[in-house]
């Protein structure tokens, strides 16, 4: 214990220092809203008037500590430390590990700060154990609590959605991101293997952070990038160029955002594979491309720069490479990257894939650092200054491309990782965080997308199909097969790799595209998604869980969610439940009940299985809805469309107890193999038929021989499915089984498109709802011949089967004769 005197001198002493570093605190870094923190400051400046300095010092060095800490987290994450930071660390491994890397968490601040207090207070002497010094403990843990909690934005919505969201940010994980190094497939390294590389043809990718198509398409927005749109224009008129109207991003949150693109992964896919994907650098590095990446970001947020950074990159400059300060959020001056990038890149050694990244759209729209003029009205204005400067470095990369002569050589794919409603900012109001990551809507998704080629780069019928896919909905994903393609990586290889379609080939007109602000590295406390589908765009608003639905080609025509009947809504929410990431959200919601496990079906089914007063096979399949005279009126009008014949090699996934083809055997003469989830229910095949049966997963059908099979088949299978990428990777191994020219039949599919048919006594079975495009679409990227037929077409009867049958569909594809088209 220190003297009396010496306690006294240090706090004096303390007493005089502290207000000057606490004012600068409260003021540094510059982008962090002052108001608050200022008002921090007043508020300990007056306890400290009415405080004995031996009170007041503990309170200072809490308050300095915490201030500091909420600093340095945020200049490295993004975000603060927080409960629900440290509640998702413990949720995702990955996650845990990079917020141990920082050495400074902190259980939302509070409990640090107590201790540190009650050390400090315990230091002075008996005043500790006072009343007072309590009270001061308690104000510091408010004070420190408030401090960290500086950029939890308010978002502008009535007062019942804004205790909502309060609520909301302080019960759910959020805010911490998973990215790291990744160890990615290898592609085999061919030099000038495609179109572009061939001929010497480059790739510029720019993609600028935070652009508002909306904005930029408007009268203000248009006077603000002359050269942008004079650019675009000339293009256009020239026929080298093919805007998208209707491309839409994969997230409003920009790690998503950027993965998604330069993987071409949807952001419901898994961790593992966005790090084990090529990203568009390594597959050009790969067929000899000079490779380089310029972006004015911080990518130490977020994991960035693991994640983005490889040894595929010849080039990469960013603000940590360069030392640069941060002027504009994390970011560094835009004319500083825009000076590397002009005095490099027309030197680079041709061809050349190149990345340019611009931030200077970012909130808070401050692009050349300092204080904001105080005769800017609005964010909005602030926006539009930003876009200028957009304007400006577009402009100065444009003329030095055409001055080296490599602009007329060079195809640019141009857009945004994401949108951004800059009217909804209020600088004179504390942000934790962009508003958009809350708000998923159209002007957070809609982004300029464009494409723009050199003459006679492309063919006919490439420019052609380019032109044709202005007319649907297309996303981020779609970059990425296109480029591979330009790249000469083959079919097969982009199937493989990517979510997405070219977009020098036929875009399904029926297929969805799911937007999300969460992955499987990252969570946020709100988890907005938007799904669409031809031209429909439905948004689940999780603040005040409701759902959107809008026209892609009249957004101005409103929400037409409420004008649809209930058995279109049933329909919709049918498709989200064969997306896991959104059916996820809606079952925690209680709006969409959860599919059951597939160990609960197995289960179900072996119980059936052990049912001794159930003879007939058909019956320990569960279609007790059937005699036994009409089960097999079934299975020979089922075997009709099939086309089942003597001398065929039948294989069914799913088998169950193997009544199916024990119904076939008994007019054909074919030999027979299956496997099922449920082992009951294979001991029962095993015991009764002649033939291979083994217990499997039908996403997985490696146990059996490829190419052997005239006809692989499967029956109410489907139905229980838990995703559309689980749907589509059981057929393509039921394909595999077949014989080239052999036939697939999968029969027994939900079909939300006669949902209105449903009536309460007849639920459907399962949990998936896939439309008939879904299969049109499979047959044209795998060269199958598709044909659907609605289950009562096939067979019918008059009681409860019936009621089923009018609710689903069956689906005929046959392999070509050459294989899948690779």
């Amino acid at each position: 214990m220190q003297s009396p005197d010496n306690t006294v001198a240090i706090a004096l002493v303390a007493r005089s220092v502290f207000p000057c570093l606490m004012l600068a605190l409260a003021l540094w870094p510059r982008r962090l809203p002052r108001k608050r923190a200022l008002l921090e400051f007043v508020a300990l400046e007056a306890l400290g008037l009415v405080t004995p300095s031996l009170l007041w010092l503990p309170l200072a060095l809490a308050y300095g500590v915490a201030v500091t800490l909420d600093r340095a987290f945020y200049a490295r994450l993004g975000w603060p430390v927080d409960a629900d930071a440290l509640r998702f660390a413990r949720r995702e491994p990955a996650n845990a590990k990079l917020l141990l890397r920082q050495e400074l968490g902190a259980r939302d601040g509070l409990l640090l700060l107590a201790v540190l207090g009650a050390c400090l207070l315990a230091a002075t002497g008996p005043a500790f154990a006072a009343p007072a010094g309590l009270l001061v403990v308690l104000w510091a843990g408010y004070l420190g609590v408030n401090g960290l909690s500086l950029r939890r934005g308010s978002p502008r919505l009535p007062v019942p959605n804004l205790v909502l969201a309060w609520w909301k940010s302080r019960r759910e994980p959020e805010r911490v991101a998973g990215l790291a190094a990744a160890q990615r497939e290898e592609l085999p390294r061919l030099p000038a293997a495609g179109p572009f590389s061939s001929t010497r043809q480059n790739v510029l990718l720019i993609v600028c952070e935070s652009l508002s198509r909306r904005v930029l398409e408007s009268p203000a927005g248009r006077a603000a990038t002359p050269r942008y749109q004079a650019f675009v224009r000339q293009e256009i008129a020239s026929g080298r160029l093919v805007d998208f109207p209707q491309a839409l991003a994969n997230s409003s949150s920009s790690d998503i955002a950027y993965a998604s693109l330069f993987t071409g992964l949807s952001p419901e896919q898994s961790w593992e594979r966005f790090h084990r994907t090529p990203l568009l650098w390594d597959a050009a590095k790969a067929r000899g491309y000079h490779t380089s990446f310029y972006s004015s970001q911080s990518l130490d947020w977020c994991g960035l720069e693991a994640f983005l950074i490889g040894p595929s990159l010849d080039r990469a400059v960013y603000r940590e490479v360069l030392g640069e300060p941060a002027v504009n959020d994390m970011a560094m001056d835009d004319r500083v990257l825009n000076r590397y990038l002009t005095a490099e890149l027309p030197r680079c050694a041709a061809p050349f894939f190149s990345v340019v990244n611009y931030n200077m759209l970012h909130a808070p729209f401050s692009p050349q650092g300092g204080d904001k003029p105080t005769s800017t009205p609005s964010a909005l204005a602030d926006y539009l200054d930003a876009l200028r400067l957009f304007d400006t470095c577009l402009g100065e990369l444009l003329d030095c491309l055409s001055a080296s002569g490599q602009l007329d050589n060079t195809l640019i794919a141009f857009t945004a990782d994401h949108g951004e409603t800059p009217e909804r900012y209020d600088r004179q109001q504390a942000r934790r965080m962009p508003l958009r990551l809350d708000q998923l809507d159209l002007d957070n998704l809609s982004v300029p997308f464009w494409l723009r080629w050199p003459a006679n780069a492309l063919d006919d019928a490439q420019c052609r199909q380019l032109r044709a896919n202005v007319e649907v909905t297309v996303s981020h994903i779609d970059l990425y097969p296109t480029l591979l393609q330009l790249f000469g990586v083959d079919l097969e290889t982009r199937q493989r790799l990517g979510s997405g379609q070219s977009l020098l080939a036929p875009i399904a007109a029926g297929r969805t595209l799911l937007m999300h602000n969460t992955s499987a590295f990252r969570q946020w406390a709100c988890e907005p998604f938007a799904l669409s589908r031809q031209r429909w765009l439905l948004i689940y608003h999780d603040l005040t869980r409701h759902f959107e639905l809008l026209d892609l080609r009249n957004p101005a025509h409103g929400d037409h969610w409420e004008r649809l009947e209930p058995e279109e809504r049933l329909a919709w929410l049918a498709e989200l439940a064969g997306h896991p990431l959104a059916a996820e959200i809606l079952a925690r919601r209680q709006l969409l009940a959860p599919p059951p496990p597939v160990s609960a079906v197995a289960a179900q089914y072996d119980e059936l299985a052990r049912d001794s007063e159930r003879s007939d096979l058909h019956e320990l399949n569960n279609w007790g809805l059937f005699s036994r005279s009409d089960w097999q009126a079934f299975c020979q009008s089922c075997a009709r469309f099939i086309g089942v014949q003597d001398g065929d090699r039948v294989f069914e996934a799913g088998c169950g107890s193997g009544a199916f083809l024990h119904a076939l055997q008994a007019h054909w003469q074919i030999e027979i193999d299956g496997m099922d989830l449920s082992a009951e229910l294979i001991r029962v095949a095993q015991s009764r038929l002649q033939g291979e049966f083994w217990v499997g997963d039908v996403q997985d059908l490696s146990h059996a021989t490829p190419n052997h099979y005239d006809k692989v088949v499967s029956n109410a299978v489907f139905l229980y499915l838990p995703s559309r990428a689980a749907c589509e990777r059981a057929a393509l191994e039921m394909v595999r089984l077949a014989r080239p020219g052999g036939l697939i039949y999968i029969g027994l599919l939900n079909d939300p498109e006669r949902l209105g048919s449903y009536h309460s006594e007849h639920r459907p079975s399962g949990n998936a709802f896939l439309r008939r495009s879904f299969w049109h679409d499979l047959g044209e990227r795998h060269g199958l011949a598709v044909e659907t037929v609605d289950q009562d077409a096939l067979y019918s009867k008059a009681d409860g089967y019936d009621a089923h049958a009018r609710l689903r569909y069956s689906v005929r594809m046959r392999k070509p004769v050459a294989g899948i088209d690779g």
